[in-house]
């Protein structure tokens, strides 16, 4: 089958794109949301000649995240939960409101679904509200459901400007 080089993680990783599709429709995705996997597959998708059954991949996952991933009510993205069941940890953590950012663009564009750009809206509301210290542009590591940050810190050792920045500027190329 074919594969596509994904960074995922500290480097590149091979990923074999009907293994990829075939795990996506079982139940063990751990993040509604999970950016690079939305990522992987409209690359996919977009290097295969957009092959059904990677679009459909790419749909169920976009599907899952907005009626498992996004808090309609609070603003932003939880942090971890099932494929189906909804969000298992309802905390805020930036990487995946940064990079879901992108997804949802992503999405818009591959579907047409106004829900996506709904999503987006939701997020960004929600991290300009919430996670952005504007004082020095830069966004908190984690907050709760409501946003309030769970830590004050705007940096740890896993945190660096990769996810926050990369996404900013992902953006502004799609809108």
């Amino acid at each position: 089958g074919r594969t596509l080089m994904v960074d995922i993680g500290p480097s590149m990783t091979e990923i074999d794109v009907s293994a990829l599709c075939a795990m996506l429709r079982k139940d063990v995705l751990a993040r509604p949301g999970h950016p690079q996997l939305s990522l992987a597959l409209e690359t996919a998708a977009n290097l295969l000649g957009e092959e059904p059954e990677v679009l459909s991949a790419f749909s169920n996952l976009v599907d899952n995240a907005l009626k498992y991933g996004v808090d309609w009510k609070f603003g932003g993205i939880y942090r971890d939960g099932l494929r189906k069941g909804g969000a298992l940890v309802k905390e805020k953590e930036f990487w995946q409101h940064s990079e879901s950012l992108v997804g949802f663009l992503d999405a818009y564009a591959v579907f047409h679904d106004p829900r996506c750009l709904n999503a987006f809206e939701c997020l960004w509301d929600f991290i300009n509200k919430h996670m952005i210290v504007h004082e020095i542009g830069e966004w908190r590591v984690l907050l709760d459901r409501q946003g309030k940050p769970l830590d004050t810190n705007v940096g740890n050792d896993w945190k660096n400007a990769y996810h926050t920045g990369r996404a900013m500027c992902e953006c502004q190329l799609r809108l």
